[in-house]
C-alpha cells in the first residue's frame, strides 16, 4: 500500500470511528474478500461493515469527501471482477434486520439479510418470500 493510500485509509478510519473499518492484515478483512467466485481478487483499500442506515450514510459520505471508488457487496455472490487499493468495500452483512408487516404482505429486509432468513420471518406469519 502507497503513503498516499495508508493516509486515505488512516483518514477514513478516523472519520468512522464508530463504524466497523477492517484493514489488509485482519482475519475479518480476508473473510470480507473472500467472494464466491473464486476468480475474482479482492484487495480494496478497506472493507467497511456498516451496522445502521446512518453508518452506511456516514461511509459513504466521508468516502466521497476522500475520492475514493465504492463497491458493495452482501454474500459476494454478486462479486465480477476484481477490487484494487482505489476502492473501499462495503460489506452489508451487518445489515440484518427485517420487519414483515402481515397485514401488508410486505416485509423491508436489511441488504446484509440472505434469502433463507426472509423465509424464516415471514413463514410464522403464513406468507412466503
Amino acid at each position: 500500500m502507497s503513503h498516499e493510500q495508508q493516509s486515505i485509509a488512516d483518514r477514513l478510519a478516523r472519520q468512522l470511528h464508530d463504524v466497523t473499518v477492517l484493514r489488509r492484515g485482519s482475519e475479518e478483512y480476508r473473510l470480507s474478500t473472500m467472494p464466491e467466485n473464486s476468480s475474482v481478487v479482492q484487495e480494496p483499500l478497506v472493507v467497511v461493515r456498516p451496522d445502521s442506515a446512518a453508518a452506511l450514510a456516514k461511509t459513504i459520505a466521508a468516502t466521497g469527501r476522500l475520492g475514493v471508488h465504492i463497491e458493495v457487496q452482501s454474500t459476494g455472490h454478486g462479486a465480477g471482477y476484481d477490487l484494487g487499493p482505489d476502492t473501499l468495500l462495503i460489506d452489508t452483512r451487518d445489515l440484518r434486520r427485517i420487519d414483515v408487516d402481515a397485514a401488508a404482505g410486505v416485509a423491508r429486509v436489511g441488504a446484509g439479510v440472505v434469502w433463507s432468513e426472509v423465509q424464516s420471518a415471514a413463514s410464522p406469519h403464513g406468507l412466503l418470500g
